[in-house]
């Protein structure tokens, strides 16, 4: 079983959400700091939540919106990351 550190979970998640943006053509600043779900639609970011979860080799579960808390604070990718970890799966 891997432990997730993360730095490599801000990592992938920043990489995602730059494929994103190139994809949409967003001009936006990505980093650990940033607030995805401010500049991409919550329905896209849904969709990537799974894709975050394999290249990390975990599961993340399906009612885990990792891009927001349940008060709709929108998280910075640092948070997102922290969350990552949190409910992360791991499987055997």
């Amino acid at each position: 079983m891997i432990t997730l550190q993360s730095d490599i979970v801000e990592k992938e998640v920043i990489k995602v959400v730059k494929e994103i943006c190139d994809a949409l053509k967003i001009d936006a600043v990505i980093n650990n700091v940033c607030r995805p779900g401010d500049i991409i639609k919550s329905q896209v970011l849904l969709t990537v939540i799974d894709t975050i979860g394999e290249a990390l080799g975990v599961k993340i579960p399906k009612d885990s919106y990792i891009f927001r808390e349940k008060n709709h604070k929108e998280l910075s990718i640092k948070e997102t990351a922290q969350k990552i970890i949190n409910v992360a799966v791991y499987e055997k």
